[in-house]
Formats: structure tokens, sequence, C-alpha cells
């Protein structure tokens, strides 16, 4: 299959599971992630891999198993009958319900949040508000997260990653009925992608999806706010998070954070589904995503308006480049494979620059030791290589001269501090991922290790054209956090009212 024959069917695939959703009147289909065509990188093309390839046989002997645990023994092991697994005193009502994620259970620590920063505390200066509700992607225990809690001036809780037998099997039953809808559809509507979908409507990213959704619309129904905000990346538990809000408090505003970049195809997060399944408001970190998605026809009258992000360039400090260090820093996403492709790129390129150092710095979900423990091969690198440990990202970027990358947002911040983004595009892909895709000039493009080479060992400097375009560029892909925003979305819906 060609790549201009894969993105066709890619699109067909992404308009296909759009129509599948709209046309189905069973809430628990939306919960099915395959029906959600986020966008063309290649971590989110792997769920499509049988369906490409018309192999359903190949999926069906890979999901059994994993379906009769998650959805008949599952619900009876485990940890159960707690509505979240932890959380502060919550009062009876609230304005803003912050839906956020915690990937480190280091995090509780900190009262600011990884993705709305101190935005709850700012809200509190204008009498607002506010509870966040955090979504678990940690493997540590109820336990664990007590002991690093820290007390907030916003009350927190951590969603249950497990509800009470009764729940569980109630959702078992709906996703049951979701897959055997699927299924119909695809022998009377004779649609492929329905039959991988009834599969995927079983899956633990569906259960996840469901549960998370429970539990967001209790806490509507419990609190009364009247905005809930939600990271916005086309996931299915999104779409399900906005229909429970709405249900429950039909007055309740529901927004839409779409912080991350915006790869080629994001269909899922710009799809109008109705029915209650579309977030109201959409707040996007700066200029560049706002001009993406103002530009993309889908989303004409759609409300959308710059919040800001807590990655915005702040220059605190004042860093200064060793004149005689070669440094090359390693970007990659929080996966597995990305890190992997990264430092075998290096590897392969440090033979013949044996007076660069190659430092990689895992992004803040994963960690150092269970990487090792699932990637052995990189546990023993040569001396010209080091792990970034304790440092901030800026303090990274300002001591490297290069940037290798791939899709990682942490580059934006690369250019503002004169250290050069590289980016690997694995040969064959059907996309271009890299967030810095519209910037013309400055960075550059590899694509092997010869590349990689020949850029490390040759003196090159910028134009101070293109340096200043790519500082223009990167000031306003994240611009500080504007609690205004939702203070003028609390004044609208008071005037409502």
């Amino acid at each position: 299959m060609t790549a201009q024959q894969a993105n066709s069917r890619l699109k067909a695939i992404a308009s296909s599971g759009t129509d599948l959703l709209r046309s189905s009147d069973n809430s628990a289909v939306v919960a099915a992630p395959m029906l959600h065509f986020r966008n063309a990188h290649p971590n989110s093309l792997k769920l499509y891999a049988d369906v490409l390839r018309s192999r359903f046989a190949s999926s069906l002997a890979r999901a059994t198993l994993p379906i009769i645990y998650h959805n008949l023994l599952r619900p009876f092991v485990g940890r159960k009958g707690s509505r979240f697994r932890a959380g502060d005193q919550l009062p009876e009502q609230t304005d803003i319900l912050f839906v956020s994620h915690l990937l480190d259970v280091r995090r509780m620590q900190q009262s600011n949040d990884i993705y709305i920063g101190d935005l709850a505390e700012k809200l509190q200066g204008h009498g607002i508000s506010s509870i966040n509700a955090l979504i678990d992607h940690t493997q540590s225990s109820s336990s664990d997260i007590s002991e690093n809690w820290c007390r907030s001036s916003t009350p927190r809780v951590v969603l249950a990653r497990q509800l009470d037998i009764h729940t569980e099997l109630q959702i078992s039953a709906r996703l049951s009925r979701a897959a055997f809808s699927l299924v119909k559809k695809s022998i009377s509507g004779n649609t492929e992608l329905a039959r991988f979908a009834a599969l995927d409507a079983l899956s633990p990213t569906a259960r996840d999806a469901m549960r998370i959704a429970r539990q967001i619309g209790d806490l509507v129904k419990r609190l009364k706010p009247k905005i809930v905000m939600t990271t916005l990346e086309g996931h299915s538990w999104e779409r399900l998070a906005f229909h429970a809000a709405h249900e429950a408090n039909s007055t309740t505003i529901c927004v839409g954070y779409a912080h991350a970049p915006l790869f080629p195809m994001h269909h899922a997060l710009t799809a109008e589904l109705g029915n209650g399944y579309d977030p109201d408001v959409i707040v996007v970190p700066g200029d560049v995503s706002l001009s993406v998605l103002k530009n993309n026809p889908t989303m004409l009258g759609k409300d959308i308006r710059v919040l800001g992000s807590v990655r915005s360039f702040a220059k605190s400090e004042e860093f200064s480049k060793e004149p005689i260090s070669k440094i090359c820093l390693l970007l990659p996403e929080g996966l597995n494979d990305e890190v992997s492709a990264l430092i075998r790129l290096s590897l392969e390129a440090s033979a013949k620059c044996p007076d660069v150092r190659f430092r990689i710095r895992l992004h803040p979900a994963m960690s150092k030791s269970l990487f090792l423990k699932q990637q052995p091969e990189f546990a023993n690198l040569p001396p010209t290589f080091e792990w970034s440990q304790e440092r901030t990202l800026n303090f990274d970027l300002a001591e490297a001269n290069w940037a290798l990358y791939r899709g990682s947002t942490a580059i934006i911040s690369a250019p503002l501090l004169g250290t050069k983004p590289l980016h690997y595009r694995v040969p064959g892909e059907l996309a271009d991922i890299d967030p810095l895709f519209a910037l013309e000039g400055y960075r550059e493009s590899v694509d092997g290790p010869e590349q990689l080479v020949r850029i490390l060992s040759t003196e090159h400097v910028s134009t101070e054209a293109e340096l200043s375009t790519a500082i223009d560029f990167c000031s306003k892909f994240y611009v500080p956090l504007r609690e205004n925003v939702l203070v003028d979305l609390m004044r609208g819906f008071k005037s409502e009212s």
C-alpha cells in the first residue's frame, strides 16, 4: 500500500468512525477508542494496524482473553466500593470542575497542576471556586497517593480505577450491548470498521472511558459546577465526559482544553457529534493552535479562545552556553518506542562524533528505572551518553547546542534559548509529526545517522532573520495562562441565568 493509498484509507476510517458515532443511540458505543480517529501520529495509528490490513482474525485472537478478564473477571477482584481513590474534603458546591491528569504520584506533593498550573489559585482572586479531579495514570497504590498528598487551596480528588461490583458489571453490560450493536451495523451496513470497533468497545480503554465519565457525572450532580473543563485530545473519554456533564446539569458549560500539538488529521478533536458529546467552548494554549483550528472548516462558528499554558516560556534565569561543550539533548515523547528510536539514532552517530555528549531527558510521565527494565539494551550506554536528572527543561536546553526530537512539544522552548531543533522523521512515516512543522528555517530535519553526523560535525550558524522568525513563532505557540478567559465565561453564565 502506497503512502497516498494509506492516507486515503485513513481518511475513510476517520469519516466512518464519526458516522458510526452519530448514528448510534447507544452512548456506550462512544466509549470505543477506534471510532475517534485522533491524528496521524504513529502511536495513534497503531490502533488501526489490523484495520488497514483487514486482519480481523488477528484482532479477535489478541482481544479474546483481555475481553474475558476485564469484562467478566476483573469486576470481582481488586479494590472495590470507593467512588474516588483519594481526595480532599469537598464543598457542597463549586464554580468550576477541572479534569486533569495524575502522571506521577510525586506530583501530589505540589499544589500546582501539571496542565493548569496555578490557574485555580488565580481564579480564587476573582471569587471563583474550583475543584480538580485527576485521572490516575500511575500504577501507584492508594496508600502511595495518600503518603504524597499535600494540602492545596484547591480541593483535589483522584478518580478511582475501579468502582463497586454492581457499577462495574453495569459497565460490562452496557459495553456488551454496544459491541452487539456495532456487529449488527457491520452486517447490515457492510461497514468493516464496525466489527473491529465491536472488539474495541470491550477493551480496557473503553471501560476506563465509561468509568471516568461516570465519576465526572457524579461530581457534576453533587457539586453543580457552572463550568467543567477537561483536556481535549480526541479521546473517547472526553466525549463521554461532556455527555455525562450535560446530562447531570444541562446548564453546565463544557470546555475542552486542546493543549497538545495538533498533528495532521486531528479528526476526533474537531468532529461534530451532537447529542451533548461536543464541548461548548474550546480553549487553546496559543495563537498557533488558534490559527490551525480557526482555519478548519468544521470549526466554523465554534467558540475558540486562547487560554494560554503553563509551558509558556518565562526566562527567569540567565543561561550561558559553554563555548567548548557540544551537547545534543534527546527530547522524546512519553513513549518507549520514541525514546528507543532517538537513542538508537544517536548511538549510530556517536561513533563518528566522539566530542559530542548525548543527554537523554525523559518525559515527566516516564521513569528511567521502568524504561530500562522494559528496554534493558540501553542499560549500559557509552560514556558520552548521560541521563538528565534533577534539571529543569530550560537548563537542559540552554546548555545544549542541539535538541533531537520527534513529536515532543518540549522543543518549543529550544529556539528561545538558542538551541537548534533537529527533527527526526522516520523514513516511511505517513505524516509529519513535528510540532514546529510550520516554522520555516532554523530547525533541521534528520532521517538517518549520516545526516545527524553531518550536522553535529558542522559549525552551522543560523542567520539572525531565521532565529528571529523562530523566536517569534515559538513565543506565540504557548502564551501565559489567562484566567480572564474563564472569568468571562463565568460572567456570561451568570448573565444568562
